[in-house]
């Protein structure tokens, strides 16, 4: 938290406080950081805890909802300030803007009275400032002159100003603040604020007056990722949703020190002279739009139009970057009519969100994106493919774009077409992943890249610099790679493209092993059972199976078997596997039976329980002689192949290894076959597998299948 210093502004914003609540202990501050962690080690030291800034107060909001504001639970004051913008960082609350709390408890009609008070103000105003950065509001009172006066703490700035005041009002100078009434506390309040605004060095700042471009905002493209719900939340009719709903929809704050770090790197790409029209589809709070300000000259930027779905948002980022030039359209990136040749500088961090299946809203929208680059974009293609081939229409020629994007795109399918823009439709500059064991995002598992390009055709001799790890400003690994190369890969993470194709031809997991999936049954905590809930309802054996133990409780990696098959170390847990319906389990358990019903009402509905043919029968699957663990930390020293010799089934959190047909299978064969997934390289599964946050790696079956297996006598 930013404690100003005990100048004018900052008493009299104290003393409103005061007025309101009494007994409050916070002096006038401005958050900047709250988070679920401690800032990453790997931006280095965090920026002065003391020094100054400018702010610009904007005027009296309030958090309660728009339905009710018969009395008020927040009042506060908006300000703006580009040296704290650099600094905040709020991952759950991504629309929050910067303030300065006036009051903060339990509903209060004075509260309500209080923000049309300050709401009739003409607001606009800066102010100069030092501050301390100060974790708790006792440390700031400890380094304050504040003091107990009638009960009520006030620093001494706010004191003289409160004598002040009482005597212009003609309040008794023995009457404390908690002694006041109502319409005597809004007077004081009233006049605690005029002070502000009737201080000659205080000067509104003037607004351009027309700030946010309102367009429409229809149910296809974009709007096709979500439900109804989630759209209803973005209208900004039910605020209790909004946060949820951001996170559901893929809006994820950036935090300062990557926005810093990514425009850093791409001011070493923008010609030093030319003036900038930035862009963004996707604009948020603007921290990327600082950021580029801060790098390469504010003076350099061009009245511009950029992109924000969320209205609430937009409107919050209209009132800042207004007065700057810069136009908010409120709508669908997605939807909008590109506008030829608007940006020269693109730095961006889109929505991230996975579309399961081709959305009607967006089969316009795919297919424009596929003629105007003549390639072919997958359904299944995630939300931010969409903006970056998007936005490749509203780019000057020679215009540099840097987007933030999961680094998934490096080895996915659908991540395919992405690919092949980059290579083949501009000049890619850079790819730079960071170590996803820290993750950039507070709320976000996902590994995390930047992809720099210019808007010129590629080149055949054009080369690109592939980093990871550290910062893009010290990378802990760097390649300087042909473009060749990368349209001769599949794949594009580290991994790969640091890899040098082997020089004798090499036996991969696919050539032995045909490789499963393990049971989805679309709702494991209602169709896996523990021991106790099976022997309370009297689960018959031949409705369950039981499953083998996760690869976290096992000592060895060999699950054995018991003498009726039974996965030996226990699991104590069983699948729900039956083809008997509700009815015919009744005659035998009435409590299974009971139980049964429940499952049907809670989850029958969804897709993988509706399709099945009795809701209770999962898919088959023969007992797997080996084991992949799908998802484990990358540096985790436990095996991931396992040998089952059990008839235990196995859910989704493992691959099914099977012996390819044609192979003598006996004790020895699948014995040989174990010693030789013991050999395999650890590296392998870095470079065919998918990074996520903490440091997760994912091989899907293909992956798994693309793992070099070593001969045994290696």
């Amino acid at each position: 938290m930013a404690f100003l210093d005990e100048g004018e502004v900052p008493a009299a914003l104290e003393l409103m406080r005061r007025t309101l609540q009494p007994t409050s202990k916070s002096l006038p501050h401005v958050t900047l950081r709250h988070s679920p962690r401690a800032r990453s080690e790997r931006w280095g030291a965090e920026g002065p805890n003391e020094s100054h800034v400018h702010i610009t107060l904007e005027g009296a909001t309030t958090f309660d909802s728009t339905a009710d504001r018969s009395a008020l639970r927040t009042v506060v004051i908006a300000c703006t300030s580009e040296e704290f913008e650099q600094r905040v960082y709020k991952p759950d609350f991504p629309s929050s803007v910067l303030h300065i709390t006036v009051y903060d408890g339990g509903p209060s009609r004075l509260a309500m009275q209080a923000y049309r008070v300050l709401s009739s103000l003409h607001w606009g105003l800066t102010f100069p400032s030092s501050y301390a950065i100060w974790g708790t509001s006792r440390e700031a009172l400890e380094h304050s002159t504040s003091k107990s006066r009638g009960g009520t703490l006030l620093t001494e700035a706010a004191e003289a100003l409160r004598h002040s005041i009482y005597l212009e009002l003609g309040i008794s100078q023995s009457r404390s603040l908690i002694e006041l009434d109502d319409s005597e506390r809004l007077a004081v309040l009233r006049t605690a604020a005029r002070s502000i605004h009737e201080n000659p060095s205080h000067q509104p700042r003037q607004v351009r007056s027309s700030e946010v471009a309102d367009e429409p905002l229809p149910a296809p493209g974009q709007l096709a990722f979500w439900t109804p719900e989630e759209i209803w939340s973005i209208s900004g009719a039910t605020p209790g949703m909004v946060r949820r709903s951001k996170r559901v929809r893929g809006a994820f704050a950036t935090p300062p020190e990557l926005a810093s770090d990514v425009a850093r790197s791409v001011a070493e790409y923008v010609t030093s002279t030319e003036a900038i029209r930035f862009g963004d589809p996707a604009f948020g709070n603007g921290v990327l739009y600082t950021m580029a300000r801060r790098e390469l000259g504010p003076d350099r930027f061009l009245p511009t139009r950029v992109v924000e779905l969320d209205t609430e948002t937009a409107r919050l980022a209209a009132a800042r970057w207004g007065r700057e030039g810069v136009t908010i359209v409120a709508s669908d990136f997605l939807q909008l009519a590109p506008e030829t040749d608007a940006w020269s500088l693109v730095i961006a961090n889109p929505p991230y969100r996975r579309s399961q299946e081709v959305s009607r809203g967006l089969e316009d929208t795919r297919a424009a994106i596929e003629d105007a680059l003549s390639l072919r974009l997958p359904g299944r293609a995630d939300l931010f493919v969409y903006f970056v081939l998007r936005t490749h229409a509203w780019l000057t020629r020679g215009a540099i774009a840097a987007w933030i994007i999961p680094a998934e795109f490096q080895v996915t399918s659908y991540g395919a077409a992405l690919r092949e823009y980059l290579s083949t439709r501009v000049t890619l500059l850079r790819i730079h992943t960071y170590d996803s064991r820290d993750p950039v995002f507070d709320n976000a598992l996902t590994s995390t890249s930047v992809v720099i390009y210019r808007n010129e055709p590629a080149q055949s001799v054009s080369e690109v610099m592939i980093t990871g790890g550290g910062t893009m400003s010290d990378p802990e690994l760097s390649l300087h790679l042909p473009i060749s190369r990368l349209n001769r890969e599949r794949r594009w993470n580290f991994a790969t493209l640091s890899s040098t194709d082997p020089s004798e031809p090499f036996e991969k997991i696919a050539d032995q092993f045909l490789l499963k999936r393990g049971i989805a049954t679309g709702a494991n905590s209602y169709f896996v059972l523990e021991d106790a809930a099976v022997e309370r309802m009297g689960v018959l054996r031949r409705w369950i199976r039981p499953l083998v133990p996760a690869a976290r409780d096992l000592q060895a990696p060999v699950i054995a078997q018991a003498p009726d098959g039974s996965p030996i170390p226990s699991s104590g847990r069983w699948l729900i596997d039956t083809d008997d319906s509700v009815e015919e389990v009744r005659e035998l358990s009435p409590a299974f039976a009971d139980y049964l019903e429940m499952v049907l009402a809670a989850v029958g509905d969804r897709y993988l329980v509706a399709r099945r043919v009795s809701p209770f029968k999962q898919e088959h699957r023969e007992p797997a002689p080996f084991l992949f663990v799908y998802m484990a930390q990358s540096d985790s020293p436990s095996a991931r192949f396992i040998r089952n010799e059990s008839a235990g089934a196995y859910l989704n959190n493992y691959i099914g290894m099977y012996p390819r047909a044609g192979l003598q299978v006996s004790s020895q064969t699948l014995d040989d076959l174990h010693r030789r997934l013991d050999l395999v390289r650890r590296d392998q599964f870095a470079v065919w597998g998918r990074s996520y946050g903490k440091g997760l790696l994912k091989l899907e079956p293909r992956d798994l299948g693309n793992v070099t297996l070593p001969a045994l006598e290696q």
